[in-house]
């Protein structure tokens, strides 16, 4: 990895030490979330924790052997461990317009979605978990921690449609959404009920940024969609208070359409600890 490379996901994983901090993700969620981590199988693998013991047969790995029982019982023995069993993460971090834009400099709703997206991921592959990144169509398969950057990177860089549409490539996984989710809140129903009945867990963590949830009008002002690029020209009398009300009825909608879907609903900001805004997540 090039770490001259410029880049807001970049500052972020310095600026909030994540490279150091993700690996102690799952201990701090680990037990809150049943199908977070390592699991255990009913098949034996490598594990430290021992199931059970059993007669040595011919091909056993000298490794298994348990020694003092041995010696105790004068019959060779072996451990059987618990075997752990993989699970699908796949991440839809939301790519469409309003996602992007950053005020003042600020971070981005974005970047702090890639963020989370990277802490995610880090998070599952110390867990021997399967990592997707659903993004602009594509199914990206994110192998080893170097590949999972990488690809965040990429997407970083790229302007597909709104891969909130992609719901037909979640199956049987455990989902995080990480969107503003500035949609039809028939929209938001509509992917939801596509993805709920062939999934494990949904996460959603809906995004926001400070400066609009405190936004202060004064004066005239021209709204801009910047997805539909449609526009108007507005005095600021009595549009705060009709701001507000939408925003944060919208805020409650969402919440309550997700809940409604059996996903776990959590918010995070822009300007917090993107760590601490995915502990919350999972927790």
């Amino acid at each position: 990895m090039d770490s001259s490379r410029k880049s807001p996901l970049l500052n972020n994983i310095s600026r909030f030490a994540l490279d150091s901090r993700t690996g102690k993700a799952l201990l701090s969620v680990k037990g809150t979330s049943p199908r977070m981590g390592e699991r255990i199988s009913s098949k034996a693998g490598y594990s430290p924790v021992i199931m059970d013991y059993r007669h040595y047969r011919q091909g056993d790995a000298v490794k298994d052997i348990d020694w003092k029982l041995s010696a105790r019982t004068e019959r060779l023995f072996v451990k059987i461990r618990e075997g752990y069993r993989q699970t699908d993460f796949v991440i839809v971090p939301d790519g469409s317009e309003s996602m992007r834009i950053s005020y003042n400099g600020s971070t981005s709703k974005f970047t702090t979605a890639l963020t989370i997206s990277y802490i995610a991921g880090r998070s599952a592959l110390k867990s021997r978990d399967r990592v997707y990144i659903l993004y602009g169509g594509e199914r990206l398969h994110a192998q080893t921690e170097h590949s999972l950057l990488e690809l965040l990177l990429d997407i970083e860089t790229s302007n597909p449609e709104n891969s909130l549409h992609d719901a037909a490539m979640v199956s049987s996984a455990n989902v995080f959404v990480l969107s503003d989710f500035f949609m039809e809140t028939d929209a938001l129903a509509g992917y939801l009920k596509k993805i709920s009945h062939s999934i494990r867990d949904l996460f959603l963590i809906s995004i926001h940024d400070p400066y609009e949830e405190s936004f202060n009008f004064k004066g005239r002002f021209k709204f801009l969609d910047p997805e539909s690029e449609a526009s108007v020209l507005a005095e600021s009398r009595n549009i705060s208070e009709r701001y507000h009300h939408s925003y944060n009825e919208h805020t409650h909608t969402v919440s309550r359409t997700g809940k409604a879907f059996g996903a776990k609903v959590s918010r995070a900001t822009t300007s917090e600890d993107p760590f601490h805004a995915f502990v919350r997540a999972v927790s």
